[in-house]
């Protein structure tokens, strides 16, 4: 058996452990007493079965849990169970598996040798919640507006993992997320982030703790490089004024070819000038450039905000900051590298699309978010499970799977997954054998002419054996 199936089960095994679930269940006080809905039956029916909770009605749900346990329960029974308690189990559950997968997956040699131990993306999805849900969670024109939810996510590209999920009301600005999302100082992490967390001390600190980073930059961010001949006072001083000299990207980039890139080195960052790095540019097909434009548009208006000249200028170009060497990077594939950032929208979609996460009526709060958390840990286990053979695959018949289509065909397996689950590691290796297989036979990613896969981007930043020497010595 492959040693990554082998973590898998290790990981699911420890979770999905009937006496740890009944002691969380306990420490919580969502058991108090003995009740027909165990605490057991109770998980497995939001994890596994859970995509209606928030839209079907107590009839049907109680209906539903007959139906899956053989116990029938009335819906104030139902009702009665989503309660305070029963929302600080599920979060317990939640938080142990992300922690448990962390810890595993952290073990595990990556499929390629690359430059960077983790890929780490930060990005956030939101959607609308039902009015009544404004109060703990209001949306973002203020008090009259209607409810919103945000949830930031920290995800390792590499492994699939969840690092850090938090749940925030639909007002929370993605930079204020900087100061409280997990910033392990390991010098073999790569950084990406879109704009919404662009801010030059985030960048600062990545570039401290000896991670790398690529970043996009904003059309007004200040960009300087030193001046070969500054001017001199007459004790022989330089000038301060004269030390640095502004750069302007849009003048820079005037006589570039359509889809030309141009590298400059040595540029500072901010007013301060406190950040080195690499600025890489590259020039829009004119298509590329009427497409940002009119992305640009649609979002003012919608925000109802004024189009500025500046910005919808910077809409020809494809700017970007990094840290990482010329040896590791060239400049021309710098852009290849940041659009893996990309595969988190992937992710989002299938929470959308495959799971509901987003379908909700108006029921009551608790009810509400043991929902939440139950399509979050469905999430969690689905993702190891989809990486999982994503690695198996790509090791032992060299195809790559797609994403999309693999969370797709695992939810077909849930209620099988459910049931089999708390039984034996033979079972459970059974039927990840059956996932795994069906993943190959109806998930593998088409080879379009002139698109790269995740892997074709990842073997930019390969090592060969010279390398790996040099950094053994």
């Amino acid at each position: 058996m492959h040693k990554r199936i082998k973590h898998l089960i290790k990981n699911i095994k420890y979770v999905f452990n009937i006496d740890e679930i009944n002691k969380i269940g306990k420490d919580t006080r969502f058991i108090q007493r003995k009740s027909d809905i165990t605490a057991k039956d109770f998980l497995v029916f939001n994890i596994f079965h859970g995509e209606d909770i928030c839209s079907a009605s107590l009839s049907q749900l109680a209906s539903k849990y007959d139906s899956l346990f053989g116990i029938q329960v009335s819906k104030q029974a139902i009702d009665k169970r989503f309660n305070k308690y029963s929302v600080e189990f599920m979060q317990r559950i939640f938080n142990q598996i992300m922690h448990t997968q962390n810890i595993i997956l952290k073990d595990l040699k990556n499929t390629l040798i690359l430059h960077f131990n983790r890929v780490i993306i930060n990005d956030s999805t939101g959607f609308a919640l039902p009015e009544g849900f404004k109060e703990e969670f209001p949306g973002t024109g203020g008090s009259n507006s209607s409810a919103a939810i945000k949830i930031q996510l920290q995800y390792e590209l590499l492994s699939g993992t969840f690092m850090r999920l938090d749940i925030f009301s639909g007002t929370t600005n993605d930079a204020d997320y900087l100061n409280i999302m997990k910033n392990d100082k390991d010098l073999k992490d790569l950084k990406l982030a879109d704009l919404g967390y662009f801010k030059i001390e985030y960048l600062k600190k990545i570039d401290k703790s000896g991670s790398s980073f690529i970043s996009k930059i904003k059309s007004n961010t200040s960009l300087y490089r030193k001046n070969p001949n500054p001017e001199r006072s007459k004790t022989g001083a330089i000038k301060k004024s004269s030390e640095y000299i502004k750069i302007d990207i849009l003048e820079l980039t005037k006589p570039l070819a359509q889809g030309e890139t141009i590298e400059l080195k040595d540029i500072y960052i901010g007013s301060r000038k406190e950040l080195k790095n690499r600025l890489i540019v590259t020039k829009l097909t004119e298509e590329n450039k009427i497409k940002r434009e009119d992305t640009y548009k649609k979002s003012t208006r919608k925000s109802r905000g004024g189009i500025k000249e500046n910005r919808l200028n910077f809409s020809s170009i494809n700017a970007y900051i990094t840290n990482i060497d010329t040896e590791v990077l060239e400049a021309t594939q710098v852009h290849d590298l940041y659009s893996l950032r990309w595969q988190i929208e992937i992710m989002f979609k299938v929470w959308k699309s495959i799971f509901k996460i987003n379908q909700v009526k108006n029921v009551k709060m608790e009810r509400f978010k043991c929902f939440l958390y139950g399509r979050l840990i469905v999430l969690l286990l689905s993702s190891s499970i989809v990486f999982t053979a994503k690695n198996v695959i790509k090791e032992e018949d060299d195809k790559e799977i797609s994403e999309l289509k693999s969370f797709g065909a695992l939810a077909q397996y849930l209620p099988k997954l459910a049931h089999e689950i708390f039984k034996s590691e033979l079972c459970i290796i059974q039927i990840l054998k059956r996932i795994i297989q069906n993943f190959r036979r109806f998930s593998i990613k088409s080879r379009k002419k002139h698109r790269k896969t995740v892997f074709d981007i990842l073997e930019i930043i390969n090592l060969g054996p010279n390398e790996i020497e040099k950094i053994a010595i």
